[in-house]
This record gives C-alpha cells, structure tokens and sequence, in this order.
C-alpha cells in the first residue's frame, strides 16, 4: 500500500469512499443523505486542503485530510472503503498524517470524531478534549472533540 497526493479529479471518488464509509456504520440512509455537504469531496477542497490517498493493488481504499488551522491541523476527513476496514488502512493513513504534523512544525490535529469512529483516533493515541452537541431529528447526538499532540513540536 501506498500514500500519495490526491488529485483534484480524483473529488467524486473521494466523495464516494467517504458516503460508503459514513453508510458502513448503519445509520439510515436518510441521514447519510443529511450529511450529503459534509461528505461531498470538492476538487476546489483538495487544492486547498493537504489530501492523502491509500492505494492498494491499484485500488483507492482510503483517504484523509488535514486542513490547516494556524499551529494546528483540523481531519476534515478520514474514510475508509468499507471493504477494507478493520485491515490496516486506517492506521497506515493516521500515521501518514502524524507524519505531516511533524514535517509541518504543527502541533497536532484537532478531531471533530463520529462517535464510531471514536475508539480507533483514541486507540491512535488522541485523547478527548470535549464535545461537539448536535440535534438529528429530535435526537441529541454528542461528537466528540479529539486532539492529538505530535510531542517533537509541542511548545507547553
């Protein structure tokens, strides 16, 4: 497996590995449509944004990204493809990021977590630093805020 550049024309790929991810977890597929704007890739967004792709056997199976919030980073996004979750991948792309923070001279990287997805960023090393309270149809719905300091650059 390796970890490249995205592409601008690569968004709608992007875009696709992030709703299938999004659906993986079972949430009804009406609030996967809610989530639409969130999910959407932009090839404006990777041009802006530091976007890394997994590709395995030619295949992309992941990606993430890091938007640039002054000493911090922000993961605007982490996917994987639903087949290869649980295999790797993810933990191949977050190190992968941790290696940008510390090439930046960054702090860290801030993580507004889907409750699933929770476990793994902590598993990662990530610790809470709050949460993000949300209402889904009547339902209050807690994300929670994660950070993750890359100790080569913190100042405190």
């Amino acid at each position: 497996m390796k970890i490249i550049d995205a592409k601008p024309e690569q968004a709608d790929e992007l875009t696709k590995i992030a709703t299938a991810a999004k659906s993986f977890w079972g949430y009804p597929k009406h609030w996967t449509e809610l989530w639409h704007d969130e999910l959407t890739v932009t090839d404006s967004y990777i041009r802006k944004n530091n976007v890394r792709i997994a590709v395995r056997d030619g295949e992309l199976v992941g990606f993430y990204a890091l938007e640039d919030k002054g000493e911090w980073w922000d993961l605007g996004h982490m996917w994987v493809w639903p087949g290869a979750i649980r295999s790797g991948v993810g933990r191949v792309l977050f190190q992968d990021a941790i290696g940008q923070v510390k090439r930046s001279g960054k702090k860290g990287i801030i993580i507004l977590s889907d409750p699933k997805a929770e476990g793994f960023y902590k598993k990662m090393g990530a610790e809470q630093v709050g949460e993000y309270v949300t209402w889904l149809e009547g339902k209050r719905r807690a994300l929670p805020i994660l950070k993750i300091v890359v100790k080569d650059n913190q100042d405190e």
